[in-house]
């Protein structure tokens, strides 16, 4: 591109001896003109003459040159009706375009549209009047396609960025809505939350605090690995992963910094909070309950070993045995009358209640009695349909005190429609209550998350109704195995030797077989009892 302003004015220089140089430099002009992409053309003054018209006019306007040449102004032809504007060949020192510089779209004969670029550039002689007008035309379809191809990129972008900026405040309205939900909820509600997150308690609620006796700044100091592993826990410990007893919990012992000992029941579970993998504790305060509970058992357990010394007499004297079940539960209950009337807290539904309990424990002790005289003296038993499930609920209920004092999970898997069977409940939950209490024994020395006890009901093939009670403990060895069932052979430090012959006693009463057998690992024993269905013969 070059200024021709200068190079069309006269120069004194150039005497007629140049005009070689002009030649030249006229033939310079055209070989350029001739080959390069834009259009340059020369005009007279007036725009009413073509004076020159480059070969790229005929590419761009798809016109022949010779019509620009005929009529100067017929390539107007072309440009857009809405563009026609920008021209006006009658006014100022430009007479083309209203500026020297635009751009404008030309109309094509088969209805495309191109964008073209025009720059006029006036010319005058050595007096400063307009002698010449020259231009360049320029196609710039191509960029202005690209630069609306860049706008609607920039506009959808701009749109996705503000869809999703409203996707974004909205969502964060939610957050902020779920998260008031969620302090709401947790802050006063009267179960105690912990989240936990390796090993440090990063949230708890306000009945957390209440719960352990601990300040918001103590909170991050207390172990829950610990709490959850200390004396008391049922279960695999908090970092056993899938294995997490969520179901239904765990009681624990917890001492709060002031010195007090709480038992707690405690659910756990492992949830994602604030993007970490967590440890989320929920836990009640049951340390009334369990404790009046625990009272009643120990009563229990003590009269239970006297009673075994009594069996050294003879078998007549498992009467005391079982007797002092009752008893012992009548004795409970009127020391809990009796604290709570000490203490002034006594009330007549509580008073009733008490007394009722003891009542029927009175009651209890004297059908025990009756029902025991007679299966000493006659061989008689109460006859009636037992389900055997419910038993094994109930041994598991007494005991359960025993096993969370030793650190032992009790597990129940129980046959779906068990048929009944022929007998007394009362005898037959002695039985499997001694078995029972014998695993739990067994596997007490064994190390803590090993400590398993598991009855399992079932019916046989030929229809009879079976009961395992299997444990994790050291076995049974060889040689006591074959007389284990006989009165004062024990595998226990300090054991009588009783239970297992009561228990074998009122097993064949029923009409029923009690065995150990071989466990389907190498550690642990597996006592089995199968009893006839009810119609099945027993006697």
């Amino acid at each position: 591109m070059s200024d021709l302003s200068d190079s069309q004015k006269p120069d004194p220089s150039l005497a007629p001896d140049n005009a070689i140089a002009r030649s030249e430099a006229a033939a310079l002009f055209h070989l350029i003109a001739e080959n390069v992409q834009q259009v340059f053309f020369l005009m007279s003054a007036d725009c009413r003459q073509m004076l020159y018209m480059s070969p790229a006019f005929e590419r761009v306007w798809q016109m022949p040159r010779e019509a620009v040449y005929r009529d100067a102004l017929c390539w107007l032809e072309r440009i857009h009706p809405d563009d026609l504007w920008l021209f006006d060949p009658t006014s100022g020192d430009a007479p083309l375009a209203r500026t020297p510089e635009h751009e404008c779209r030309l109309v094509m004969s088969d209805g495309a549209t191109r964008w073209v670029r025009m720059q006029t550039i006036p010319i005058t002689d050595a007096s400063g009047a307009l002698s010449r007008v020259a231009g360049i035309l320029s196609d710039v379809t191509e960029r202005r396609e690209h630069e609306a191809d860049l706008a609607r990129s920039r506009d959808e972008a701009e749109a996705q960025v503000r869809h999703r900026t409203r996707e974004l405040l909205a969502a964060n309205e939610d957050l902020l809505a779920s998260e008031a939900r969620f302090r709401t909820l947790t802050e006063t509600v009267p179960v105690a939350i912990f989240i936990q997150h390796r090993a440090q308690v990063i949230y708890a609620n306000p009945a957390a605090c209440r719960l352990t006796g601990a300040t918001t700044d103590q909170l991050p100091m207390i172990d829950l690995g610990a709490l959850l592993t200390s004396h008391g826990v049922r279960g695999p410990a908090p970092n056993a992963g899938d294995d997490l007893d969520t179901a239904h919990g765990i009681d624990v012992e917890f001492v709060r910094p002031d010195g007090e000992s709480r038992v707690l029941h405690v659910n756990r579970s492992r949830v994602t909070f604030e993007h970490r993998d967590c440890l989320l504790l929920t836990a009640i305060d049951v340390t009334g309950p369990r404790r009046a509970e625990r009272a009643l058992r120990e009563h229990q357990a003590s009269v239970a070993r006297v009673a075994h010394l009594s069996t050294l007499e003879g078998f007549a004297s498992s009467v005391s045995h079982e007797l002092n079940q009752p008893l012992s539960a009548i004795v409970s209950y009127a020391r809990a009358l009796q604290n709570r009337a000490e203490r002034g807290a006594i009330d007549g539904e509580f008073l009733r209640l008490g007394l009722d309990r003891v009542a029927g424990q009175a009651m209890r002790a004297g059908e025990l009695m009756r029902r025991m005289r007679n299966f000493v003296v006659r061989g008689e038993i109460q006859r009636r349909d037992v389900d055997l499930n419910a038993v094994a609920r109930e041994a598991s209920t007494s005991l359960a005190d025993l096993a969370l004092d030793r650190g032992v999970a009790v597990s129940l898997t129980l046959g779906a429609a068990l048929p009944a069977v022929t007998g007394d409940p009362l005898h037959l939950e002695i039985a499997v209550s001694n078995l029972m209490k014998n695993a739990i024994e067994a596997v007490a020395e064994t190390p803590r998350y090993e400590r398993v006890v598991r009855v399992v009901t079932t019916v046989t093939a030929d229809g009879r109704v079976r009961l395992d009670v299997r444990d994790t403990g050291p076995g049974v060895p060889a040689h006591v195995a074959v007389s284990l069932f006989d009165p004062l052979v024990s595998t226990k430090h300090g054991g009588m030797g009783v239970g297992l012959a009561i228990t074998r006693s009122i097993v064949e009463a029923h009409r029923g077989t009690i065995a150990l057998v071989a466990p389907a690992t190498n550690d642990g024993a597996v006592f089995r009892i199968e009893l006839p269905a009810a119609g099945g013969g027993a006697s």
